[in-house]
């Protein structure tokens, strides 16, 4: 056994030993849709112990822009682009 995967092994067991944490993550396919909103798929990851949020979402449904690409939400919200 190399010493990567013995210090790996490790690493788990003791997150595992001091978080009690033993839950596997595994990726789903979601879809949601409303009149509204229309049809949205996600690829949903559950982590124990984190909230996920697409922000993308977000601001669709709660602003109006012209555009939702980083620069053009920047430049709405900061004044600047990157």
């Amino acid at each position: 056994m190399n010493k990567t995967v013995f210090a790996r092994q490790k690493a788990d067991r003791t997150i595992i030993g001091l978080y009690g944490i033993d839950i596997k993550s595994e990726a789903k396919e979601k879809t949601f849709s409303s009149k509204a909103y229309g049809t949205r798929e996600n690829k949903v990851t559950n982590m124990e112990g984190r909230l996920q949020l697409d922000m993308l979402q977000v601001m669709q449904r709660d602003y109006k822009l012209r555009s939702y690409t980083l620069n053009s939400v920047c430049a709405d919200f900061l004044g600047m682009c990157f």
